[in-house]
């Protein structure tokens, strides 16, 4: 196969010596004795450097013109049989940019590797029982480039991430990718990228570039990738002379699988950001891997990281699931991620037909290649490797051999916009592929990938006929803007639809930057381009498929904030609107539903550590539409040191194999499922109520994914509230592991504090012994629960509470026995103080409070065992305008208790009439009336009360003031 002449001189002998950055081209014995390119700076100055260069060569010379654009290109040809000076001479006559010596063209044809007959991909002639002719037109791609690096000189690198590469395989050692910023084994971050004796590559899981020692699946996706071509040993790979940088996921973990992209992102960016000093110029990641079934809206972190790899200048394959689903109904993960830096792939056989168990989709896969049974390395020799696993990384390959094509133009865009320049090369092999009926419908190209398509549709790049790439497309409410970094503005078509329709709407003459109008807002739609430059897979491109914006979407919730007794958030969206809130509690099944068009909700009157589960829907007012709700989201009234503290709960184990399905203690427990971070707080959801010096019984239901594992159990409660988790706070673990479910007994100590505290469940594949973030167990969950933790100390008093504006006074009574010592705490909600004052009579007095404001409160008793409990968290509320206590008006009365009368005793004088009510301890009001025996003294009949405690209060209304006092009635 033999590369056109003049394609060779202007695109391929121009550039050739023209190279910096890390790594340069060798000058070769191809060298043509006394002929050289010369390129102007302007064709309005051929004539003159025509000139120039005659008058300044002695002897013979013949010039050629051979192109006037782009680069405006001469053929020089002398006798003078030494080249010592002439590219120096040509240099310095005014009107020459470059003198380079010109070179022969070496027919590369087919690499001279033994095995390369097995490999069918690259030329099926019908071996084995193939369709000759199905397979990716590899060899002539080779005949234009092989790879290595690009024009400037940047040495093009690969990322496998996957279960490591032998680096060592004799067909693999010398493509692999070494740190030169880093020196190996000495502990120190040499290139200062954050990751210390990353020499090799990165291992997620043991912090270190020991990568070599594993492989089984990633040293075929490397060799796939990046086998060394024409070395006369083994196979090639779809690039020769690539780079192959391994990043060894440690576990298959989503965690891993986001920190392996990061370290990616990292060194490309180091790239970028030093001019190439630090790093690794890495233009794709291969991830042969996934989560069948997943969904990119379960996966924010994941899939948003492909935009910002992408930012930074790389494209990202990834492998479809090994089963024939269709994953945009059913799902995938990553290729259901929507950036437009993730490049999907399906498996196809040497049969041009899509592999029966693989996966498709027509909005989330792009393409199919060839993956079943394709010859390749293994660990450590050669042989057949499948699935979508191997379809993907002849993709990967392919994008790294696109940047090896000698093109300034591109590498100028990879320069000042590495983002748009892998959109470039993405469009260019997706443009690039053939057309199968067996795609069709089922992959946004319809078509297989094609190893020669790609590449001429690249090399394009350096001509004014290329199609439109690095292609665009922003959503309006009404309409969709299509912009390209490069391309042809002639004859470009666009044709959309609604994703859901049939017909196709098409626009002749589109320019870039041009708009599809009166669309419908918030509706899928479909588009795709054409145009009469390059290669396409039929008359239009790939499709793009983009909803318009004017969506009604999930709105937000945020600003939580929580007291004692009530719950209160506000709601916020992209659009004017109102929102239906709707809540529950675990205890009821009633789901109620209330709106708000303030964007701020409040519940009040609730029990103390009470959670309910919010979601919120927002009626937008824009168009008329709604939105769905939020996922439901429990928030809980204060529970003390339940909620008050702040528990460790960062945690990088995954429940997507095995999770805590169920919990009890009795009589008492919450069925909570699979999570999706592997950690909950189910804070006032379900609240434990413990005694004491009490034994209780357990149960613990694992869940399971498909196989069942043997696990691990612990419980820890924070018995002295301090927010931690101390060893002898573990109050349960396992001596052995089990399966499906445990049924254990547990004990809470005697001398633990009484009140609101912290639990918190570990169901672990790993047996370790810690609770908090510092461990990094791979496999189960962690759900915390608030516990309360009831004394034998009952000393539970009955309270009454009277507030004026700035007071409020306490009627106490310890009803069943009376305690050693008593506090009684109290602070302002939400401030972070507790107040306290010891409770010394029946009465307490609490002033200089703030007006018309929500206190909280509770009391600490001790009793003569020297127990302490601690009374349920309460409420009180000053008064926004009303009376105030007065200490100097006090009064007397007795005898106390009481037989059939009372008397009453008054301190001061005062003219005013005075007014005597009176309650029970309940404060039921019961008619009262008192006979003045003189100004400053009153009798109240009592023999109709029943014996118990109450409550006297005497005002004077004229001047704003009452007093309060209690008595025992006999």
């Amino acid at each position: 196969m033999i590369t056109k002449w003049i394609y060779s001189i202007g695109f391929i002998l121009f550039a050739a010596l023209h190279v910096s950055g890390q790594s340069a081209l060798p000058v070769s014995s191809s060298v043509i004795q006394d002929q050289y390119i010369v390129q102007l700076s302007d064709k309005d100055m051929l004539d003159y450097t025509i000139g120039q260069i005659q008058s300044e060569i002695s002897g013979s010379v013949r010039i050629k013109i051979l192109t006037k654009s782009p680069f405006y290109l001469l053929l020089i040809e002398t006798n003078l049989g030494s080249q010592s000076n002439l590219s120096n001479l040509l240099s310095s006559i005014p009107g020459v940019i470059t003198a380079i010596p010109n070179r022969r063209l070496q027919l590369r044809g087919v690499p001279n590797d033994p095995l390369i007959t097995s490999q069918w991909q690259y030329n099926n002639t019908g071996i084995g029982g193939g369709i000759i002719g199905a397979d990716m037109e590899m060899y002539k791609a080779w005949d234009v480039v092989t790879g290595g690096v690009n024009y400037k000189g940047d040495t093009i690198v690969v990322c496998v991430i996957d279960d490591g590469v032998n680096g060592f395989h004799e067909d693999l050692a010398s493509n692999m990718w070494v740190n030169h910023g880093e020196i190996p084994g000495n502990g120190i971050d040499d290139d200062e990228n954050g990751y210390v004796d990353d020499y090799l590559g990165w291992n997620v899981k043991l912090n270190s570039d020991s990568l070599y020692h594993s492989g089984s699946h990633g040293t075929p996706v490397a060799g796939i990738i990046g086998a060394k071509g024409n070395n006369a040993i083994g196979v090639s790979g779809v690039n020769w002379h690539v780079k192959i940088l391994p990043i060894n996921y440690g576990d298959a973990t989503e965690a891993n699988a986001l920190a392996s992209y990061s370290y990616a992102y990292v060194m490309r960016k180091l790239y970028n950001e030093t001019n190439g000093k630090k790093g690794a110029f890495i233009v794709a990641t291969n991830s042969s891997w996934g989560i069948d079934n997943g969904f990119a809206e379960e996966a924010p972190l994941w899939c948003s990281l492909y935009d910002s790899l992408g930012a930074v200048g790389i494209i990202n394959v990834a492998a479809t699931a090994n089963k024939n689903t269709d994953v945009d109904v059913e799902g995938d993960l990553p290729t259901t991620c929507t950036s437009p830096y993730l490049i999907s792939v399906t498996n196809l056989n040497n049969a041009d037909q899509k592999v029966s168990g693989a996966g498709y989709g027509r909005k989330s896969i792009d393409l199919g290649a060839y993956g079943q049974q394709v010859y390749t390395i293994n660990r450590t020799a050669y042989g057949t490797f499948g699935g979508t696993s191997a379809a993907t990384p002849h993709v990967a390959g392919m994008l790294a051999l696109l940047y090896a094509i000698q093109c300034p133009v591109f590498d100028s865009i990879v320069v000042e916009d590495p983002a748009g320049a892998a959109r470039i090369a993405r469009d260019m092999m997706l443009y690039g592929v053939v057309n199968l009926a067996g795609l069709n419908n089922i992959t946004t190209t319809g078509g297989k990938l094609n190893a020669y398509r790609a590449v001429t549709n690249m090399q394009a790049i350096c001509t004014n006929t290329t199609l439109p790439a690095g292609l665009s497309v922003l959503s309006g409410d009404n309409d969709l803007i299509l912009h390209w970094l490069i391309g042809s503005e002639q004859f470009i078509r666009v044709r959309y639809r609604k994703t859901e329709d049939q017909i196709w709407t098409v626009i002749h003459n589109f320019k870039n930057g041009d708009t599809i109008p009166n669309l419908l807002f918030c509706t899928d739609y479909e588009v795709q381009i054409g145009s009469i430059a390059g290669f396409l897979p039929g008359d239009f491109g790939y499709s793009t498929f983009i909803k318009t914006s004017g969506c009604c979407n999930k709105p937000e919730i945020y600003n939580i904030e929580t007291g004692f007794d009530q719950i209160a958030f506000s709601i916020k969206s992209d659009a004017i609107a109102n929102y239906l809130v709707k809540y529950y509690n675990q205890e009821s099944s009633d789901t109620i539903y209330t709106i708000s068009e303030s964007g701020h909700f409040v519940l009040e009157d609730i029990p103390v550590c009470h959670a309910y589960n919010f979601s919120v829907q927002a009626q937008c007012l824009n168009y008329g539409n709604i939105s769905s709700f939020t996922d439901g989201q429990f928030i809980t009234t204060q529970c003390a040191a339940c909620t008050e503290l702040s528990y460790c709960s960062e945690f990088q184990n995954s429940p997507n194999q095995e999770w805590i399905s169920s919990f009890n203690i009795e009589n008492q427990g919450h069925t909570s499922g699979k999570s999706q971070t592997g950690y909950t707080d189910f804070a006032g959801v379900t609240v434990f109520n413990l005694k004491k010096d009490t034994y209780y019984s357990f149960k613990v239901v694992a869940g399971y994914k498909a196989s069942t594992f043997a696990e691990h159990f612990k419980i820890f409660i924070d018995f002295n509230q301090d927010g931690e988790w101390s060893q002898d706070e573990l109050i349960y673990k396992t001596t052995s592991a089990f399966r499906n479910e445990l049924i254990d007994n547990i004990f809470i100590p005697p001398y633990v504090k009484s009140g609101f505290t912290r639990m918190r469940i570990i169901l672990s594949y790993e047996l370790f012994e810690d609770s908090c973030e510092k461990i990094n167990f791979e496999y189960g969950e962690v759900e915390d629960y608030c516990v309360w933790i009831e004394s034998n100390c009952n000393t539970n008093p009955i309270v009454n509470i009277s507030t004026t504006m700035d007071s409020a006074l306490f009627n106490i009574d310890f009803l069943d026995e009376n305690p050693i010592l008593s506090r009684l705490y109290w602070k302002k909600e939400n401030d972070p103080q507790w107040n306290f004052t010891s409770v010394n009579d029946s009465i307490v007095i609490l002033s200089d409070l703030t007006k018309c404001s929500k206190y909280n409160y509770y009391f600490e008793n001790i009793c003569v065992n020297l127990d302490t409990s601690i009374t349920a968290l309460a409420t009180f509320k000053t008064e926004c305008t009303g009376s105030t206590i007065s200490p100097l008006m006090n009064f007397q009365i007795y005898p106390n208790p009481v037989d059939d009368f009372i008397l009453i005793s008054i301190n001061q004088n005062v003219s005013d009439t005075y007014v005597f009510s009176l309650t029970d301890i309940l404060g039921h009001k019961i008619s009262v009336k008192a006979h003045e025996i003189n100004p400053k003294q009153f009798q109240i009949y009592t023999e109709n009360l029943n014996p118990g405690i109450y409550f006297l209060k005497m005002e004077l209304p004229g001047v704003n003031q009452f007093a309060l006092t209690k008595f025992i009635k006999q």
